[in-house]
């Protein structure tokens, strides 16, 4: 894991060069270089995973052909990349870096799909004056562009793209996204504009006179079911187990970020599977006991010994938090959990851990939201089967305690909604008043241009997920917050033929007898010794409403009361104070987001905006 930019199209100084890596030191403590030529810059910051020697420095040369790579990520085959294609070349380290050089000098692109991890990574060709930027299938690892007069910028992050000289504003159309619909990282553009995200399974290619891009992965869209005489939970059991095996790999030191959850509990038994000693494992938490995670972990046996590090966010700590931690996002944070990762991940520097396993993905892969039920009922009705319907909807309402008729949310619904819900299927949506530069910025709809090809309501509604509305926000998320201390945050539930495998099920491996997530709980208690996990998801998981509410409630005020929201006129800010203290004085805990909303926008406007709706270094 580390940093990457450049640019082509133009000289750059040594001393941009140097200001653009410092801006991403913190990705790449480790060490970083440059490489530049009259019109081509590549910049690397390095954080040491495999072959922790220099002959893995990057940029990386090919001698022959004068090929130049910057590369952020792991590849998790490269054994196997090297006995199959390469068996004849002579390598001078151990990276995949040297592996991925020397496909494409090798089979040009046409390597991409044989690749297994995560991954971006840019490719300059002399012989063509091409180059290529591409992102791994899930967008694990970001990659962003900018083409402006001429010239493309890329980068991990925006800010080395500004200090080579990119200009970049406030993306009103995302801020407007935003602050409606609760959307961030649901496309191609970036909270500043004229910045655009490489989309998951993509490589963009740029020619003397020309510019393309593709695709070289999809994701499965359940056309071809798997057949139900296949064994299909030893088959995906050996699929994370393998994927868990993978993504230990590492010459440095590995552990897990922990909860009390059934993701959590899987990585858990899969890592001890595989016969790793001296884990170390991360779990933030809360002093109210209703959201705390380190109380729980602690009576979960995990079948593996492991020495547990816990941090705990403070009321009092979110402000300053939250004010240092934009720097790194450079867009809004997720909420107080987004929050407390950050924190979390420094932790884990400080203790000597470089990487992280984590559960991302599992909720997308395998059904683990509650609104996907109405998507599941939906499906069952269209197919005429009552007596299943009949059965998964009675025993919803007694798992859930819940009257079906009350739920509120139907699947094209779901499918047609704009903005983002919460886990528990509550709305993100609403609860401002837009000032005079928001009103007329046109409303839009997160596509993916895939989703609406899957077979039925709930893969529909799952790929939805995975490409627009949630996954994209998360995995953002987590690679700043784990970057921002220079550490490396793996996902073994992304593993490409994993997915794949799920993808192609039948919903009702996902979901039954009222069960989300049924088919990896099935697993642990089959595979793990675990017990029957009937219960439902604990949708809320930080103290996020009644800290809003009454803890720091003056102090939020004042944060924004004057600020630079109020000062750009962005919102109606005297409608929102009286609405945020209408909130504050209701009885019930309600939704909050309206409020953590305001407070990231006012937070990122002061780190990049102070002045005027232009990024600032």
């Amino acid at each position: 894991m580390c940093g990457v930019a450049g640019l082509v199209g133009r000289s750059v100084s040594l001393d941009k060069a140097k200001l653009a890596l410092q801006t991403m030191r913190h990705r790449g403590p480790d060490s970083s270089d440059h490489w530049i030529a009259p019109t081509v810059c590549f910049l690397h910051t390095r954080l040491s995973i495999q072959d922790l020697s220099n002959k893995a420095s990057q940029p990386m040369r090919d001698r022959d052909t004068g090929v130049v790579l910057t590369y952020n990520g792991e590849v998790y085959n490269p054994d196997d990349l090297r006995r199959r294609y390469l068996k004849d070349c002579k390598f001078e380290s151990h990276s995949d870096t040297e592996v991925i050089l020397k496909l494409y000098c090798r089979y040009g692109l046409a390597f991409l799909p044989w690749l297994s991890g995560m991954f971006s990574f840019a490719i300059w060709d002399p012989r063509d004056e091409s180059l290529h930027l591409v992102r791994d299938r899930f967008g694990i690892k970001p990659l962003h562009y900018v083409a402006q007069d001429g010239i493309i910028y890329f980068g991990s992050e925006l800010k080395p793209m500004v200090a080579l000289g990119a200009k970049l504003s406030l993306n009103l159309a995302a801020v407007s996204d935003y602050l409606i619909d609760g959307l961030l990282a649901h496309g191609p553009d970036t909270f500043f504009s004229p910045a655009m995200t490489v989309e998951p399974g993509t490589v963009m290619s740029w020619y003397p006179t020309t510019s393309k891009s593709s695709r070289y992965w999809k994701p499965p869209i359940a056309d071809d079911e798997i057949e139900l005489s296949v064994d299909v939970e030893q088959e995906i059991w050996e699929l994370l187990l393998a994927s868990i095996d993978h993504h230990l790999l590492s010459d440095v030191p590995v552990g897990v970020s922990l909860s009390a959850g059934l993701d959590s509990q899987l990585l858990m038994h899969g890592i001890a599977q595989s016969g790793l000693s001296d884990l170390h494992a991360y779990t933030y938490g809360f002093e109210n006991p209703n959201y705390d995670e380190i109380a729980p972990v602690n009576q979960v046996d995990f079948n593996i010994s492991y020495t547990h590090h816990t941090v705990r966010l403070r009321a009092d700590e979110v402000l300053s938090d939250l004010t240092q931690a934009v720097a790194v996002f450079e867009m809004p944070l997720g909420g107080v959990g987004t929050l407390s990762a950050w924190r979390m991940m420094r932790l884990a520097r400080e203790t000597g851990t470089t990487v992280l396993l984590a559960g991302e993905g599992a909720d997308e892969i395998f059904a683990g939201y509650r609104y996907y039920f109405d998507a599941h009922f939906a499906d069952l009705a269209e197919k005429g089967d009552l007596e299943n319907s009949t059965r998964e909807q009675e025993a919803y309402e007694r798992s859930h305690d819940a009257n079906l008729r009350t739920l509120g949310v139907n699947a094209r619904k779901i499918e047609g909604a704009k903005g983002v819900r919460a886990p528990d299927g509550s709305s993100l949506s609403g609860g401002l008043v837009l000032g005079v530069p928001l009103r007329d910025v046109k409303v839009r709809t997160p596509e993916f241009e895939l989703w609406r090809q899957a077979k039925g309501h709930l893969r529909r509604a799952m790929l939805r997920d995975a490409y627009a509305i949630k996954l994209p926000k998360l995995l953002q998320f987590q690679d700043r917050a784990s970057m921002a201390w220079g550490v490396e945050t793996r996902v073994p539930f992304l593993d490409h033929a994993l997915v794949e495998a799920v993808g192609r099920l039948p919903g009702d491996w996902l979901i039954c007898d009222g069960v989300s997530k049924s088919l990896p709980k099935r697993m642990m208690q089959r595979f793990a010794g675990g017990p029957v996990a009937t219960e439902t998801k604990r949708y809320v998981s930080s103290p996020q409403r009644e800290w809003l509410k009454a803890d720091i409630f003056e102090d939020c005020k004042a944060f924004v009361r004057d600020g630079a929201v109020a000062g750009y006129v962005l919102i109606d800010m005297d409608r929102f104070l009286a609405d945020y203290d209408t909130y504050a004085n209701a009885p019930d805990l309600g939704n909050s987001f309206f409020v953590w909303k305001i407070l990231n926008l006012e937070a990122v406007l002061r780190r990049f905006c102070p002045t005027r709706l232009e990024f600032t270094l």
